[in-house]
C-alpha cells in the first residue's frame, strides 16, 4: 500500500493528497502508548476510539474549509 500511494503521488495530479493515517498510528504507537484496543477482547487489533479522534481531527484542521 505505501509504495502504490509513492508511486500515485509522484504523479503529481492536481488537487490529489495523501493523508498518513498508517504513519500517524504507528507513531502514536511509539510515543504515547497503547493506541490499540478498541474492539473486543483484551488482544484487540482496532484502533482506540481516543486515537481515531485524533487522526479524524487532525484530518479536518488540515482539509476543513470553515
Amino acid at each position: 500500500m505505501r509504495l502504490a500511494a509513492s508511486q500515485v503521488m509522484s504523479l503529481s495530479i492536481p488537487n490529489l493528497f495523501y493523508w498518513p493515517s498508517f504513519e500517524i498510528v504507528r507513531w502514536l504507537t511509539a510515543h504515547a502508548g497503547p493506541v490499540f484496543g478498541g474492539g473486543e477482547g483484551p488482544g484487540s487489533r482496532h484502533i482506540n476510539v481516543d486515537v481515531i479522534d485524533i487522526v479524524a481531527r487532525l484530518f479536518m484542521e488540515k482539509f476543513a474549509k470553515e
